[in-house]
């Protein structure tokens, strides 16, 4: 359960992913699980059928040392931990919500990177000069690579500036393609040339954007069940760090200003392009070799 709430095994076609507060509760639902496969005459996959630890890593230790003995069992074989694994296309990882992410955006690196060098093999045929080389290729990359590379980004929870550095190293890494620029090439003037506005601001986009829609939703829903839950107790979650992205931003208390998804969707990406361009324009100003860019606009030509 979450609070009140409860909690019921996720599944998605053939992914199965089920929460258990204590040891016991885990060998209940896999003695349930291979119930239900023995029903319908299926078999599961040994080798991806496993379980992680998640919580303080004296009660992790504690689970270990208990699960030596009597091992977690389903049918016919016994169930192997994992440091972390893939659901949906997030990695879950035993360390918490922070290296979840991290480990997330580690996992498209490789996919992102190769995306990157399609877009520019693309902008290099000659027919791309019709609309401009550069604009198609940021355009190629707002449209086709950054929804992959942040894809449910705004489920991610306690996000970290190192998560967000790998996440903008990949940007510039795209950039520095694009433009045919050596590594040495401040960000600042990469940024300043493409509009690009920093990941961060994308996820905060991301997550309010998000947010505002479950306010919305019937009270029905379970993500709006959640919601009330963590409004109410005044839990650690989506709210808490929304509100105080809203603080940041200047805007208006997501979880009570009352306009339109629209108008709310656009304010918000308004604030985050304004505080990028003030973020920019402070690193070009700290940088002499920067000086020809400080009477720049910032925005996307």
């Amino acid at each position: 359960c979450y609070g009140t709430v409860p909690i019921s095994p996720l599944l998605f076609q053939d992914d199965v992913f089920s929460l258990s507060e204590t040891v016991n509760a885990a060998r209940a639902s896999l003695q349930k699980v291979n119930s239900v496969m023995k029903q319908k005459r299926l078999t599961l996959n040994k080798d991806k059928t496993a379980y992680i630890l998640f919580g303080q890593q004296e009660k992790q230790d504690q689970i270990r040392e208990a699960l030596k003995l009597e091992p977690l069992i389903c049918g016919s074989f016994e169930v192997q931990e994992k440091q972390f694994d893939k659901y949906l296309g997030e990695i879950f990882h035993s360390d918490g919500l922070s290296r979840s992410a991290i480990e997330t955006i580690r996992a498209r690196t490789g996919k992102i990177k190769a995306v990157s060098f399609e877009i520019r093999a693309i902008i290099e045929d000659y027919r791309s000069e019709v609309v401009g080389g550069a604009l198609c290729g940021l355009e190629l990359w707002r449209l086709c690579a950054l929804p992959s590379l942040l894809s449910s980004c705004s489920t991610w929870m306690e996000v970290t500036e190192q998560s967000v550095e790998i996440a903008e190293q990949l940007q510039l890494y795209f950039l520095r393609l694009l433009f045919k620029v050596p590594k040495s090439c401040p960000r600042a003037a990469l940024r300043s040339e493409s509009g690009c506005i920093s990941i961060k601001y994308h996820i905060i986009i991301a997550k309010l954007t998000l947010l505002f829609h479950i306010r919305n939703m019937e009270d029905t829903a379970l993500a709006k069940q959640i919601y009330t839950q963590q409004l109410n107790y005044g839990w650690p979650g989506l709210i808490k760090e929304g509100v105080k992205y809203c603080e940041e931003l200047g805007i208006p208390d997501v979880t009570k200003v009352k306009v339109s998804e629209k108008e709310f969707k656009v304010m918000v990406k308004k604030a985050c392009r304004l505080k990028d361009e003030e973020e920019l324009k402070l690193n070009i100003f700290s940088k002499e070799k920067l000086q020809l860019l400080r009477e720049e606009d910032c925005r996307q030509k």
